[in-house]
């Protein structure tokens, strides 16, 4: 078939109004134009072109085509177009694509210049705009055959390539269809059994090496076996492994005398993989194990103390747990709590994959949709999540929202906000969820980074089930520029956000949102900050965390600069504060602004514990994060206890504040000395009283005899007199004496600084209040 195309370009009489007529060459026509263009299109076989081209023609003389009129001085244009012919669907390799190579597909097609050709996968449109992988499209030119080539091309392949790959092309009102399968060949997925044991010395070993889901088709895998690091010879009497059938390998191990690590590799076409195992070899009757067994789902053997133990994860998840056995007092070893970060469920696999082929540019769904799969997972499975499990869904969380953040648009931005922190707040809830420094940073760097992003875009307020949305009550003489405020109260944390557009700026947090506490800030009109707010906007977020200190180790331990230990317990809420640059881009776009004390400061009454003892005293600490390590530093801050249990902090804008009972240790059998140098006072002394002596011999010879030498003498005598007199006084008054073991406010360690103290006068802000 071909596609025959006439144009008429007739002359429209002036004053004729043609109405909202739109023509692919000339676009709308008015009234009173000079003329206008009119297409027919339609086919037929190629042999009756001659007979169509004269069918139009005598139409065109007869002044009617059909039911339309032409107005005398009508032109009539010819063109003749093959029709739409989609020749083949190919890939540029035969056989299975392997894992990480290039393949590109190619749709050849015979049609016009204007049909257009779109990409599927299993049903799916493929848009590699919104794909973060390496992966193109383009069109060739029209070749000698008539020919038009559309190619798709991957630079690295991947598993979830693997499908039905279809091309379609449209030209003038009809689709074609044609596809072709793409296999991958991938790396093998291997597994060892047991992942690690503990044998006694002389004892024998059985180790299996399991590949799964291996598809034969594509040829049979390779295995090989190395002790520490090595390849060994199979041997009968020592080590012996044979393969299995259809895949896998087993290892023998006959009288094991000392500790030693099994790797199996096995690999295909593509790349090899490797497992090991470490094999713990201890002493009979020397060495107490930790019993074993089954503890969270998991069965763990009997194993000596040292590197942690790996066993398989529970059911619901694949991969890998970890558990630590701890040798304590008397050589009692005990279990310590285990580790499933590296456990992963099979329903947050399947998200995960999902959410893979969504950055590989199949549109199979979006970022809201896997961020509301995980919201159902999570609260499905939240209060029963393993120690460390949460931390595999928060990671996930900080792909997707970075992944929404560079391709959504400001509404997704907004839902993803939302959903995310309703995920951590689910998460939150059970204290086993996270177990690590990296996930508790990873938890507030993704609350921060959801509050910025939800102040930004300001799409809409967070749904009221999970939060409300108020505005800022003015105090009497507040002064400064409208600003668009956000409150999110959820059972885990405050949320309140606000755009400000001017200075001065003051706020009042306090009642129920900051769970008993209060939190005053003020900025002035500083000329670092009015540079900033006259070139952009200033964010202001504030974030309270109920329960973050659960999840942080009970106590921290510290040296000062004189060696001594120090210890400190965090004994408040959690509370962020962060001022932002709403202009920035890149990189600057999420870096909170640092001024000094003086221009911004934040003003926080703590409700916190009662000190265990006398010698704990409160302390305001202050850190970028809340992190694991005593990294918390209270000479940024300014502490005044108002109560036993109240504690006011004044600190700069930017960070993370906690109040901290901090207890200086010391050795109980050491007995308190004065560190005052006696021996050198008795030695300044001693040499003070010989001066003077010297001096008064040599008076009465200066006297009987005028000499220079005795003169020169003599004024040694009162200068070394003087030094001593000044050095004695300064050891017995300047420096009273300081006892080991006195309490911590009298230590410049690593809490100097946080000296207690009423705040400087002026600094208490005028202030509008923001009250539930």
């Amino acid at each position: 078939l071909e596609v025959f195309t006439t144009k008429t370009n007739e002359a429209i009489p002036s004053g004729t109004a043609s109405g909202s007529t739109t023509t692919a060459k000339t676009g709308p026509a008015t009234a009173g134009a000079s003329g206008g263009e009119v297409m027919f299109q339609f086919f037929g076989p190629k042999i009756d072109s001659g007979r169509v081209r004269e069918a139009m023609e005598k139409m065109t003389e007869r002044g009617r085509i059909g039911n339309v009129s032409l107005v005398p001085g009508t032109k009539l244009s010819f063109r003749q177009d093959v029709g739409l012919m989609l020749q083949s669907v190919v890939i540029n390799q035969k056989g299975p694509i392997r894992e990480n190579t290039e393949f590109i597909l190619s749709c050849v097609a015979q049609g016009s210049s204007t049909m257009s050709f779109r990409w599927y996968k299993n049903g799916y449109f493929v848009n590699v705009t919104k794909a973060t992988r390496n992966m193109w499209t383009r069109l060739l030119p029209l070749d000698s055959k008539d020919h038009y080539t559309a190619l798709l091309g991957i630079n690295r392949a991947n598993r979830l390539d693997e499908g039905i790959y279809t091309c379609q092309v449209s030209d003038m009102g009809i689709q074609q269809c044609r596809s072709t399968k793409v296999q991958i060949l991938e790396v093998p997925q291997l597994r060892v059994d047991p992942p690690s044991v503990t044998i006694f010395r002389g004892d024998s070993l059985l180790i299996r090496c399991l590949s799964q889901d291996t598809d034969r088709r594509f040829g049979t895998l390779g295995y090989s076996w190395t002790k520490n690091g090595a390849l060994f010879q199979s041997d009968p009497n020592g080590e012996l492994w044979e393969d299995l059938y259809p895949d896998g390998s087993i290892l023998k191990v006959n009288n094991l005398q000392k500790s030693v690590v099994f790797t199996c590799i096995v690999s295909n076409s593509v790349a090899p993989v490797s497992r090991s195992v470490h094999v713990t070899v201890v002493e009979p009757g020397t060495v107490t194990l930790c019993p074993e067994g089954v503890d969270f789902g998991v069965s763990w053997p009997a194993s000596a103390s040292g590197p942690a133990v790996l066993a398989d994860c529970p059911k619901r998840g694949t991969g890998l747990a970890s558990r630590i056995c701890e040798q304590r007092d008397f050589g009692r070893p005990e279990w310590l709590v285990p580790d499933f970060s590296d456990c992963r469920p099979e329903e947050v696999i399947e998200i995960e994959n999902e959410f893979r082929g969504l950055t590989y540019g199949y549109q199979k769904t979006n970022g809201s949709n896997v961020l509301q799969s995980c919201l159902k997972f999570a609260t499905t499975h939240g209060a029963t999540f393993l120690p460390g499990e949460g931390g595999v869904l928060l990671e996930l969380l900080q792909e997707v929202f970075s992944y929404i953040a560079a391709t959504g648009t400001r509404h997704e931005q907004e839902i993803a906000s939302d959903i995310i922190l309703r995920i951590i707040d689910v998460v939150m809830q059970n204290k086993a969820s996270l177990n690590s420094q990296q996930q508790i940073k990873q938890l507030q760097d993704l609350v921060q980074a959801a509050a910025l992003n939800h102040e930004t875009t300001m799409a809409a307020p967070i749904s009221s089930s999970s939060s409300s949305a108020l505005g800022p009550v003015a105090g009497p003489g507040v002064k400064h520029a409208a600003s668009t405020t956000a409150t999110h109260q959820l059972n885990s944390f405050y949320l309140y956000t606000e755009t400000v557009k001017g200075l001065p700026f003051n706020l009042q947090i306090y009642g129920d949102q900051l769970y008993s506490d209060q939190l005053y800030m003020e900025m002035e009109s500083s000329s670092s900050l009015q540079d900033i707010v006259a070139h952009g906007t200033v964010l202001v977020t504030v974030i309270s965390y109920k329960n973050l200190t659960s999840f942080l180790p009970r106590f921290y331990f510290a040296k000062n600069s004189f060696g001594t230990d120090i210890d400190y317990i965090p004994a408040s809420k959690i509370i962020s504060s962060w001022l932002y640059y709403a202009n920035r881009t890149g990189s600057e776009a999420n870096q909170p602004l640092h001024v000094p004390l003086e221009a911004a400061h934040v003003e926080i009454i703590f409700q916190h514990e009662n000190s265990p003892t006398s010698e704990w005293i409160p302390l305001c600490g202050y850190d970028a994060k809340a992190t694991f390590e005593p990294t918390w530093r209270t000479d940024l801050c300014i502490t005044e206890n108002m109560l036993e249990n109240i504690t006011r902090c004044i600190c700069p804008l930017s960070g993370t504040f906690v109040v901290l009972l901090a207890k200086k240790n010391y050795n109980p059998s050491v007995p308190k000395t004065s560190t005052r140098p006696i021996l050198v006072v008795i030695s300044c002394g001693c040499c003070f009283l010989q001066s003077c002596i010297a001096f008064a011999i040599m008076l009465p010879i200066l006297y009987q005899r005028r000499c220079c030498v005795t003169f020169l003498k003599m004024q040694f005598c009162s200068a070394t007199s003087m030094a001593m007199a000044i050095l004695i006084l300064g050891l017995l008054q300047l420096f009273p004496p300081v006892s080991r073991g006195d309490s911590i406010a009298s230590d410049s360690g690593p809490f100097s600084g946080g000296s207690v103290a009423s705040p400087p006068s002026g600094m208490a802000p005028e202030r509008h209040a923001i009250n539930v």
